[in-house]
Protein backbone atom coordinates (compact mmCIF):
# COMPACT_ATOMS: atom_id res chain seq x y z
CA UNK A 1 0.00 0.00 0.00
CA UNK A 2 1.48 3.34 -0.88
CA UNK A 3 2.42 5.60 1.60
CA UNK A 4 1.01 9.25 2.18
CA UNK A 5 4.35 10.72 0.94
CA UNK A 6 3.59 8.43 -2.39
CA UNK A 7 -0.03 9.88 -2.62
CA UNK A 8 1.24 13.45 -2.40
CA UNK A 9 3.85 13.12 -4.89
CA UNK A 10 1.78 11.25 -7.14
CA UNK A 11 -0.93 13.89 -6.80
CA UNK A 12 1.99 16.35 -7.69
CA UNK A 13 2.35 14.77 -10.45
CA UNK A 14 -0.52 14.35 -12.04
CA UNK A 15 -1.12 18.20 -11.51
CA UNK A 16 1.88 18.99 -12.85
CA UNK A 17 1.61 16.87 -15.81
CA UNK A 18 -2.56 18.08 -16.72
CA UNK A 19 -0.73 22.09 -16.37
CA UNK A 20 1.18 21.02 -18.93
CA UNK A 21 -1.19 19.62 -21.22
CA UNK A 22 -3.35 22.65 -20.39
CA UNK A 23 -0.39 25.38 -20.98
CA UNK A 24 0.23 23.52 -24.96
CA UNK A 25 -3.40 23.24 -25.54
CA UNK A 26 -3.81 27.14 -24.59
CA UNK A 27 0.15 28.18 -26.39
CA UNK A 28 -1.72 26.20 -29.29
CA UNK A 29 -4.54 28.39 -29.43
CA UNK A 30 -2.86 31.69 -29.13
CA UNK A 31 -0.67 30.39 -31.72
CA UNK A 32 -3.73 29.35 -34.40
CA UNK A 33 -5.87 32.91 -33.34
CA UNK A 34 -2.79 35.16 -33.92
CA UNK A 35 -1.44 33.45 -37.45
CA UNK A 36 -5.10 33.66 -38.45
CA UNK A 37 -5.73 36.84 -37.62
CA UNK A 38 -2.75 38.32 -39.59
CA UNK A 39 -2.82 36.12 -42.70
CA UNK A 40 -7.07 36.03 -42.61
CA UNK A 41 -8.26 39.42 -43.90
CA UNK A 42 -5.00 39.72 -46.81
CA UNK A 43 -6.47 35.96 -48.39
CA UNK A 44 -9.78 36.97 -47.77
CA UNK A 45 -9.49 40.55 -49.80
CA UNK A 46 -7.71 38.44 -52.04
CA UNK A 47 -10.87 36.31 -52.67
CA UNK A 48 -13.36 39.36 -52.28
CA UNK A 49 -11.53 41.24 -55.25
CA UNK A 50 -11.87 37.72 -57.39
CA UNK A 51 -15.22 37.69 -56.85
CA UNK A 52 -15.87 41.39 -57.98
CA UNK A 53 -14.41 40.82 -60.64
CA UNK A 54 -16.26 38.02 -61.57
CA UNK A 55 -19.48 39.92 -60.58
CA UNK A 56 -18.43 43.18 -63.05
CA UNK A 57 -18.50 40.44 -66.06
CA UNK A 58 -21.80 39.37 -64.31
CA UNK A 59 -22.83 42.77 -64.70
CA UNK A 60 -21.69 43.21 -68.25
CA UNK A 61 -22.84 39.92 -69.85
CA UNK A 62 -26.19 40.76 -68.16
CA UNK A 63 -26.71 44.21 -69.37
CA UNK A 64 -26.08 42.92 -73.23
CA UNK A 65 -28.63 39.90 -72.31
CA UNK A 66 -30.65 42.59 -71.24
CA UNK A 67 -30.43 44.66 -74.49
CA UNK A 68 -30.33 41.30 -76.99
CA UNK A 69 -33.82 40.72 -75.17
CA UNK A 70 -35.62 44.44 -75.94
CA UNK A 71 -34.32 43.89 -79.43
CA UNK A 72 -35.38 40.83 -79.61
CA UNK A 73 -39.14 41.89 -78.55
CA UNK A 74 -38.45 44.92 -80.91
CA UNK A 75 -38.04 42.89 -83.98
CA UNK A 76 -40.66 40.30 -83.08
CA UNK A 77 -43.51 43.62 -83.04
CA UNK A 78 -41.59 45.00 -86.28
CA UNK A 79 -41.70 41.72 -88.01
CA UNK A 80 -45.72 41.05 -86.86
CA UNK A 81 -46.41 44.77 -87.30
CA UNK A 82 -44.37 43.98 -91.63
CA UNK A 83 -46.41 41.26 -91.83
CA UNK A 84 -49.54 42.56 -91.05
CA UNK A 85 -48.92 45.54 -93.64
CA UNK A 86 -48.18 42.92 -96.01
CA UNK A 87 -51.26 41.10 -96.05
CA UNK A 88 -53.42 43.86 -96.18
CA UNK A 89 -51.75 44.98 -99.18
CA UNK A 90 -52.11 41.32 -100.72
CA UNK A 91 -55.62 40.88 -99.85
CA UNK A 92 -56.18 40.28 -103.40
CA UNK A 93 -53.44 38.11 -103.76
CA UNK A 94 -55.00 34.27 -104.63
CA UNK A 95 -55.18 32.29 -101.70
CA UNK A 96 -52.35 30.63 -101.50
CA UNK A 97 -50.44 32.99 -101.87
CA UNK A 98 -51.69 34.34 -98.70
CA UNK A 99 -51.54 31.15 -97.47
CA UNK A 100 -47.49 30.98 -98.05
CA UNK A 101 -47.27 34.52 -96.60
CA UNK A 102 -49.37 33.94 -93.55
CA UNK A 103 -47.01 30.33 -93.26
CA UNK A 104 -44.24 32.07 -93.49
CA UNK A 105 -45.14 34.97 -91.15
CA UNK A 106 -46.17 32.60 -88.36
CA UNK A 107 -43.37 30.21 -88.40
CA UNK A 108 -40.60 33.18 -88.27
CA UNK A 109 -42.74 34.64 -85.06
CA UNK A 110 -42.54 31.43 -83.54
CA UNK A 111 -39.06 31.70 -84.06
CA UNK A 112 -38.67 34.94 -82.39
CA UNK A 113 -40.72 33.84 -79.45
CA UNK A 114 -38.57 30.84 -79.39
CA UNK A 115 -35.55 33.09 -79.07
CA UNK A 116 -36.91 35.48 -76.86
CA UNK A 117 -37.93 33.06 -74.01
CA UNK A 118 -34.48 31.66 -73.97
CA UNK A 119 -32.83 34.57 -73.61
CA UNK A 120 -35.32 35.91 -70.66
CA UNK A 121 -34.97 32.16 -69.12
CA UNK A 122 -31.15 33.15 -69.30
CA UNK A 123 -31.86 36.61 -67.57
CA UNK A 124 -33.35 34.94 -64.87
CA UNK A 125 -30.83 32.96 -64.34
CA UNK A 126 -28.35 35.77 -64.16
CA UNK A 127 -30.38 37.24 -61.81
CA UNK A 128 -30.52 34.76 -59.63
CA UNK A 129 -26.49 34.73 -59.94
CA UNK A 130 -26.08 38.23 -59.07
CA UNK A 131 -27.90 37.72 -55.50
CA UNK A 132 -26.31 34.71 -54.94
CA UNK A 133 -23.19 36.36 -55.20
CA UNK A 134 -24.54 39.52 -53.07
CA UNK A 135 -25.54 37.01 -50.70
CA UNK A 136 -22.00 35.04 -50.78
CA UNK A 137 -20.29 38.45 -50.28
CA UNK A 138 -22.41 39.16 -47.11
CA UNK A 139 -21.68 36.25 -45.56
CA UNK A 140 -17.98 35.82 -47.00
CA UNK A 141 -17.38 39.61 -44.98
CA UNK A 142 -19.00 38.14 -42.03
CA UNK A 143 -18.16 34.50 -41.39
CA UNK A 144 -14.47 34.71 -42.43
CA UNK A 145 -13.77 37.78 -40.67
CA UNK A 146 -14.29 35.70 -37.89
CA UNK A 147 -12.80 33.07 -38.21
CA UNK A 148 -11.41 32.97 -35.00
CA UNK A 149 -15.09 32.43 -33.06
CA UNK A 150 -14.91 34.47 -29.99
CA UNK A 151 -16.83 32.46 -28.26
CA UNK A 152 -14.73 29.58 -28.25
CA UNK A 153 -11.93 31.69 -27.11
CA UNK A 154 -13.41 32.74 -24.07
CA UNK A 155 -14.46 29.49 -23.01
CA UNK A 156 -10.47 28.72 -23.22
CA UNK A 157 -10.25 31.73 -21.37
CA UNK A 158 -12.27 31.32 -18.56
CA UNK A 159 -11.16 27.89 -18.16
CA UNK A 160 -7.93 29.03 -17.62
CA UNK A 161 -8.45 31.73 -15.96
CA UNK A 162 -9.55 29.37 -12.93
CA UNK A 163 -6.24 28.34 -12.53
CA UNK A 164 -4.09 30.77 -10.50
CA UNK A 165 -0.59 29.32 -11.87
CA UNK A 166 -1.73 30.06 -15.28
CA UNK A 167 -2.75 33.34 -14.82
CA UNK A 168 -0.36 34.90 -17.68
CA UNK A 169 -1.56 32.15 -19.83
CA UNK A 170 -5.21 33.27 -19.26
CA UNK A 171 -4.41 37.26 -19.66
CA UNK A 172 -2.90 36.37 -22.99
CA UNK A 173 -6.33 34.84 -24.22
CA UNK A 174 -8.47 37.62 -22.43
CA UNK A 175 -6.13 40.17 -25.01
CA UNK A 176 -6.68 37.95 -27.92
CA UNK A 177 -10.62 37.27 -27.10
CA UNK A 178 -10.75 41.46 -26.63
CA UNK A 179 -8.95 42.04 -30.11
CA UNK A 180 -11.18 39.25 -31.22
CA UNK A 181 -14.57 41.18 -30.27
CA UNK A 182 -13.46 44.20 -31.04
CA UNK A 183 -12.99 43.04 -35.13
CA UNK A 184 -16.37 41.00 -34.69
CA UNK A 185 -17.81 44.77 -33.68
CA UNK A 186 -16.29 46.32 -36.63
CA UNK A 187 -17.26 43.89 -38.81
CA UNK A 188 -20.90 44.41 -37.49
CA UNK A 189 -20.91 48.02 -38.04
CA UNK A 190 -19.68 47.77 -41.18
CA UNK A 191 -22.49 45.56 -42.49
CA UNK A 192 -24.94 47.47 -41.13
CA UNK A 193 -23.93 51.15 -42.47
CA UNK A 194 -23.47 50.02 -45.96
CA UNK A 195 -26.72 49.04 -47.33
CA UNK A 196 -24.63 47.82 -50.77
CA UNK A 197 -22.62 44.87 -50.10
CA UNK A 198 -20.34 46.10 -53.16
CA UNK A 199 -19.28 49.10 -50.74
CA UNK A 200 -17.42 46.69 -48.34
CA UNK A 201 -16.25 45.49 -51.13
CA UNK A 202 -15.03 48.16 -52.18
CA UNK A 203 -13.38 49.95 -48.80
CA UNK A 204 -11.62 46.92 -48.46
CA UNK A 205 -10.12 46.49 -52.19
CA UNK A 206 -9.16 50.42 -51.48
CA UNK A 207 -7.45 49.42 -48.05
CA UNK A 208 -5.33 46.52 -49.74
CA UNK A 209 -4.18 49.04 -52.53
CA UNK A 210 -3.41 51.19 -49.43
CA UNK A 211 -0.97 48.40 -48.17
CA UNK A 212 0.38 47.63 -51.07
CA UNK A 213 1.09 51.47 -52.22
CA UNK A 214 2.93 51.88 -48.62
Amino acid sequence: MASNSDQVEQSKSRKRKRNTEIQSSGQEIIATASEVNQEDMEKFSQVVIALQARLVAFEKEHAALVKIYKLSISDRNKFISHYKTVNHIDQEDDDDQQHESADARNTHVKYLEKKEAKLKTRIEDYNKLLNMHFTCVRKRVKIESMSVEPSQIEVAARALAEMSDMAQLSGGLANLLEACNEKENVTEAELKSKAQPGAVVLKMEQQLESDQVS
